[in-house]
Protein backbone atom coordinates (compact mmCIF):
# COMPACT_ATOMS: atom_id res chain seq x y z
CA UNK A 1 0.00 0.00 0.00
CA UNK A 2 3.26 2.73 0.93
CA UNK A 3 4.34 2.12 -2.82
CA UNK A 4 0.68 3.28 -4.44
CA UNK A 5 0.56 6.11 -2.04
CA UNK A 6 3.67 7.15 -3.07
CA UNK A 7 4.07 6.59 -6.62
CA UNK A 8 0.53 9.02 -6.51
CA UNK A 9 2.69 11.25 -4.42
CA UNK A 10 6.01 11.05 -7.06
CA UNK A 11 3.39 11.53 -10.01
CA UNK A 12 1.14 14.50 -8.34
CA UNK A 13 4.76 16.35 -7.42
CA UNK A 14 6.04 15.76 -11.01
CA UNK A 15 2.89 17.04 -12.96
CA UNK A 16 3.02 20.61 -10.62
CA UNK A 17 6.64 20.98 -10.89
CA UNK A 18 6.49 20.61 -7.29
CA UNK A 19 9.34 17.73 -6.68
CA UNK A 20 11.81 19.51 -4.47
CA UNK A 21 9.10 21.48 -2.30
CA UNK A 22 7.24 18.66 -1.52
CA UNK A 23 10.42 16.35 -0.71
CA UNK A 24 11.54 19.14 1.71
CA UNK A 25 8.18 19.51 3.50
CA UNK A 26 8.48 15.68 4.35
CA UNK A 27 12.08 15.93 5.31
CA UNK A 28 10.44 18.34 7.63
CA UNK A 29 7.34 16.67 8.73
CA UNK A 30 9.87 13.61 9.70
CA UNK A 31 12.24 15.61 11.46
CA UNK A 32 9.72 17.31 13.80
CA UNK A 33 7.80 13.75 14.19
CA UNK A 34 11.45 12.50 15.72
CA UNK A 35 12.11 15.46 17.67
CA UNK A 36 8.71 15.62 19.56
CA UNK A 37 6.74 12.79 20.40
CA UNK A 38 3.83 14.44 20.55
CA UNK A 39 2.69 14.65 17.94
CA UNK A 40 2.54 10.50 16.88
CA UNK A 41 1.02 10.72 20.60
CA UNK A 42 -1.95 13.19 19.69
CA UNK A 43 -2.27 10.83 16.72
CA UNK A 44 -2.41 7.58 18.62
CA UNK A 45 -5.05 9.54 21.16
CA UNK A 46 -8.11 7.41 21.40
CA UNK A 47 -10.09 10.32 23.02
CA UNK A 48 -10.19 12.40 19.85
CA UNK A 49 -11.88 11.09 16.71
CA UNK A 50 -10.16 10.20 13.27
CA UNK A 51 -11.73 13.40 11.97
CA UNK A 52 -10.72 16.10 14.58
CA UNK A 53 -7.21 14.52 13.73
CA UNK A 54 -7.12 14.62 10.26
CA UNK A 55 -8.53 18.33 10.64
CA UNK A 56 -5.87 18.93 13.26
CA UNK A 57 -2.77 18.08 10.93
CA UNK A 58 -4.05 19.76 7.92
CA UNK A 59 -5.00 22.73 9.22
CA UNK A 60 -1.70 23.04 11.26
CA UNK A 61 0.15 22.21 7.88
CA UNK A 62 -1.60 25.16 6.31
CA UNK A 63 -0.88 27.26 9.09
CA UNK A 64 3.15 25.85 8.59
CA UNK A 65 3.04 26.93 4.77
CA UNK A 66 3.10 23.42 3.40
CA UNK A 67 1.36 23.01 -0.01
CA UNK A 68 -1.91 21.98 -0.72
CA UNK A 69 -0.32 18.58 -2.60
CA UNK A 70 1.34 17.37 1.05
CA UNK A 71 -1.46 18.58 3.20
CA UNK A 72 -4.05 16.56 1.05
CA UNK A 73 -1.67 13.56 1.08
CA UNK A 74 -1.08 13.44 4.44
CA UNK A 75 -4.66 14.17 5.24
CA UNK A 76 -5.45 10.78 2.66
CA UNK A 77 -2.89 8.49 4.70
CA UNK A 78 -4.03 10.24 8.33
CA UNK A 79 -8.10 9.27 7.48
CA UNK A 80 -6.81 5.67 5.77
CA UNK A 81 -4.25 4.50 8.45
CA UNK A 82 -6.30 6.37 11.79
CA UNK A 83 -9.19 4.69 10.84
CA UNK A 84 -7.55 1.27 10.85
CA UNK A 85 -5.53 2.21 14.37
CA UNK A 86 -2.04 1.70 12.71
CA UNK A 87 -0.47 5.19 11.73
CA UNK A 88 2.25 5.01 14.32
CA UNK A 89 3.41 2.19 12.12
CA UNK A 90 2.39 2.10 8.55
CA UNK A 91 1.22 5.70 8.42
CA UNK A 92 4.79 7.38 9.80
CA UNK A 93 6.29 4.39 7.13
CA UNK A 94 4.08 5.50 3.82
CA UNK A 95 5.48 8.88 4.62
CA UNK A 96 9.29 8.00 4.97
CA UNK A 97 9.21 5.56 1.54
CA UNK A 98 7.46 8.53 0.12
CA UNK A 99 10.87 10.93 1.04
CA UNK A 100 12.46 8.12 -0.31
CA UNK A 101 11.08 7.92 -3.21
CA UNK A 102 11.11 11.85 -4.55
CA UNK A 103 14.94 11.68 -3.32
Amino acid sequence: MAGKYAVSLYVTAVRANALEPIYEELTELLKASEKSPTFLEFLKDMSVSNKNKVKAVQSLLGELGFSDITTNFLGNILSFYIHKSQFCNSGINVVWQCDLFLV
